[in-house]
């Protein structure tokens, strides 16, 4: 639905501004290779949940579609910008 739409983007940009907290708080003293390569295990991971998704294997464990679309939405925006905020800073 629109609606849904809407929130996913809603809840993508305020993934975004917990993805720069969590750096600012946490990851400011990794280094850029080491952030790199934590995130990249992450989006691998993410990833799978995507052909989990497309399998339809949610909903053989209890997740509808909506939610597990939006938890995705919500993780994919977070490690993003921990990826690039090393970028951005220097």
């Amino acid at each position: 639905s629109p609606e849904f739409i809407g929130w996913m983007s809603v809840v993508g940009y305020a993934s975004f501004a917990v993805g720069t907290v969590l750096y600012h708080r946490y990851f400011i003293a990794w280094s850029y290779r080491r952030i790199w390569q934590m995130t990249q295990v992450v989006f691998v991971a993410l990833n799978l949940l995507d052909f989990i998704w497309v399998s339809r294997w949610n909903l053989e464990i209890g997740l509808p579609d909506t939610a597990f679309v939006l938890g995705e939405e919500v993780l994919s925006p977070v490690f993003a910008r921990l990826s690039a905020m090393p970028m951005f800073i220097i």
